[in-house]
């Protein structure tokens, strides 16, 4: 939910910066709640759309669900993906749960978590049945304190990120795609 990192959104922090993360957070319940997780909501899936787009513009073959798409929409990109004509699945948290899909090999998350719940959540889609994958968040400086309260909560052992850019040198090697 938007303004929620912890679960110590209370009346008294409602409308108050949450101290770590310094995100307003809505009053519990009421209208204010609703409106800003269906922001929320609404800027996720256009967004994932975009990124889709972006990416089937730069020729990888991509699809998107969100929210946004009605059921016979998500089944076609789902069975686009399964059947290897996409090799990229963007989903919004909201859309990828409860999703099928075996043999995911990468899981990017492009925005970082709101919480280590949601984290375990997303790059669980790797490790299925034992499966082996490689899971990476893309982590802002704006997000750096939530990425920290993610490491710690999960005992990562990755307190900082490792600055890397496009032209990084071991952005292929530590992510196993070939060149």
């Amino acid at each position: 939910m938007a303004g929620r990192v912890t679960d110590q959104s209370t009346d008294d922090a409602a409308g108050k910066a949450h101290p770590e993360t310094e995100r307003p957070v809505p009053r519990p319940g009421t209208a204010e709640e609703a409106e800003a997780v269906e922001r929320h909501r609404a800027e996720t899936d256009v967004a994932a759309g975009d990124l889709a787009d972006d990416l089937a513009d730069r020729g990888f073959p991509a699809r998107a669900i969100h929210g946004d798409l009605n059921q016979v929409a998500r089944e076609r990109a789902l069975k686009g993906f399964r059947e290897g004509r996409a090799k990229v699945l963007v989903a919004t948290d909201v859309a990828a749960r409860g999703i099928d899909v075996t043999g995911v090999s990468h899981v990017v998350n492009h925005e970082c978590p709101d919480d280590e719940k949601t984290y375990v959540h997303r790059i669980g889609r790797t490790g299925r049945a034992g499966a082996k994958g490689i899971a990476v968040t893309l982590v802002d400086w704006p997000d750096l304190t939530r990425w920290k309260l993610i490491n710690k909560a999960l005992g990562l052992g990755i307190d900082e990120p490792v600055e890397t850019y496009s032209t990084s040198t071991h952005l292929f090697s530590d992510l196993a795609i070939p060149e």
